[in-house]
């Protein structure tokens, strides 16, 4: 019986850090009067974004090269629970002045891309959380000046407006999706999205900036499912081990304990029946 205990406590002590491993790969959220918000910068040089006023001017002061992102969301403070913020865009020496409303507890991604020889941003709104199913969850950014049809193997195509529009969130199954079909009006052509895996959020920008046709870039802003399910049976197989043994253990305490004088109606009984 000692032993099945030792078992079963192995077995909660595995389960409890197995619990704790996965709490500290959820994703944290907002509170209120906060936002997170991260940069992705689609020009075609680096820049510079500070945010105007109060106590978060410091937090986005280093330059993002072209075609890339923050390495992390930064938190935001707001007065309220929806403000403007204001924003300066330094860009080949040139500061380009904008402003965002954003609501408390919501992801951002503050999109800066080209337009004509300057540039200007659009604030987009994040998947705050990783899909519950285990599925993925993606979206584009269609850098083209045609509108593109996606097709990812569902009757339903997704439709990227022109222009750095983006779409809405499409869920799939985790996998490798080197071919995926996609069409303008003048011409079809495939992007390679390379593995999209377990609970990960994706944004891809559709761009034309080779001769090898259009392409896709890829940013993971939500993190893949690290702790893989199979942690879960050791905790199992010792809670089961530790069942069995209170099972047997048990079973033995108690038939040692029956009186002889029990035995001796058992076996009258037998010999009565016989």
């Amino acid at each position: 019986m000692a032993v099945g205990m030792i078992l079963a406590c192995l077995g909660f002590a595995v389960a409890a850090a197995v619990e704790i491993k996965i709490n500290e790969m959820a994703t944290c959220q907002p509170n209120s009067q906060e936002i997170f918000l991260q940069v992705l910068n689609l020009a075609d040089d680096e820049i510079t974004v500070t945010v105007q006023g109060d106590k978060n001017n410091t937090l986005l002061a280093e330059s993002i090269k072209s075609f890339q992102n923050m390495p992390h969301y930064s938190k935001l403070h707001l007065k309220t629970k929806s403000q403007n913020f204001h924003f300066q865009l330094k860009y080949h020496n040139v500061s380009v002045y904008t402003e965002h409303s954003v609501e408390e507890k919501m992801w951002y991604t503050l999109i800066i891309r080209e337009d004509g020889e300057s540039i200007s941003s659009m604030m987009v709104k994040d998947k705050e959380n990783k899909t519950t199913d285990g599925m993925t969850a993606m979206r584009f950014v269609n850098a083209l000046h045609e509108e593109v049809n996606v097709s990812l193997g569902t009757d339903a195509s997704l439709i990227v407006d022109e222009d750095y529009g983006v779409s809405a969130y499409r869920t799939v199954q985790r996998g490798e999706y080197p071919v995926v079909h996609c069409r303008t009006k003048n011409e079809d052509f495939s992007l390679n999205l390379g593995l999209l895996d377990f609970g990960a959020a994706y944004l891809f920008v559709i761009t034309n900036r080779t001769s090898q046709g259009p392409q896709a870039w890829k940013m993971e802003y939500i993190p893949a499912n690290k702790m893989s399910v199979a942690w879960q049976l050791p905790q199992y197989a010792l809670v089961t081990a530790g069942e069995v043994m209170f099972s047997v253990t048990g079973l033995e305490f108690s038939y040692s304990q029956v009186s002889l004088f029990f035995f001796f109606n058992i076996n009258l009984f037998i010999l009565i029946g016989g």
